[in-house]
């Protein structure tokens, strides 16, 4: 058994053999719906910093769900650190990885420290790899949004805004005109994404529930103290984790 090909690899060629192999993705980048390219003539500089890697979520679906169909492959091996997706991104790809576990295909996920969508999709693994010396915490905190509140600043610069707006729920300029979020706004936040952290913490509680039987919570916090590991772990959580040497 061994890895046969990364992410790049897929889209060259249509025909691959997978006997016996490893699916090994490793990708770098953000998700997104369609790439978008600029025509930059500075991109090629090495002095200019280049643009982020887009990855298409389609692409990236179509390479799971083929992989947890082939029957010769023998597991698919996802390095989750080096991808960024959005909320409802990372829903489809948490959705796409357990597909290919209920299938009977082997998920190993690899980390050095797992944030909400990353955790979303590791734990839809068989099996996660967390890097030994790492001081990255595994901590699904759920939703933030930061918004920068400027009135006074202003007030202080002599600077007068004014904001022409008719009726509730216009909070776009308010990072001008307070110092504070106001409660349509925090009630419009959360009409917006409450459904869809439920949907991550139900996601997460079928993903974890497969693997009950590996480790509990205590046993993952002993394991990581008697290795010197700085990881901070929530509930609930009861995934087999490896350790790197």
């Amino acid at each position: 058994m061994g890895f046969f090909f990364s992410l790049g690899s897929l889209f060259e060629s249509d025909k691959v053999e997978t006997k016996d192999q490893i699916l090994y993705l490793e990708p770098s980048g953000v998700i997104v719906d369609k790439a978008i390219t600029r025509n930059d003539p500075f991109e090629e500089f090495e002095v200019f910093e280049g643009s982020t890697n887009q990855i298409e979520l389609e692409g990236f679906l179509k390479i799971i769900k083929s992989a947890g169909k082939d029957d010769d492959l023998k597991a698919i091996y996802l390095n989750v650190d080096g991808l960024s997706a959005y909320y409802t991104s990372a829903l489809k790809i948490a959705d796409a990885l357990y597909e290919a576990r209920e299938s009977g295909k082997e998920i190993i996920a690899f980390t050095s420290g797992l944030g909400t969508t990353g955790y979303l999709m590791a734990s839809q693994a068989t099996e996660i790899i967390l890097e030994k010396n790492t001081y990255e915490p595994v901590l699904p905190f759920g939703f933030n949004r930061v918004r920068m509140y400027q009135k006074d600043f202003f007030e202080n610069i002599k600077v007068n805004m004014v904001v022409y707006a008719a009726g509730d729920y216009k909070s776009g300029p308010e990072g001008y005109t307070r110092n504070d979020m106001s409660d349509t706004d925090r009630l419009a936040w959360l009409d917006f994404v409450t459904p869809i952290w439920e949907k991550y913490k139900s996601k997460m509680r079928l993903g974890e529930a497969l693997n009950q039987e590996k480790f509990s919570i205590s046993e993952i916090i002993t394991l990581c103290l008697s290795r010197k590991m700085m990881v901070t772990i929530m509930k609930p959580l009861s995934l087999l984790v490896l350790l790197t040497s």
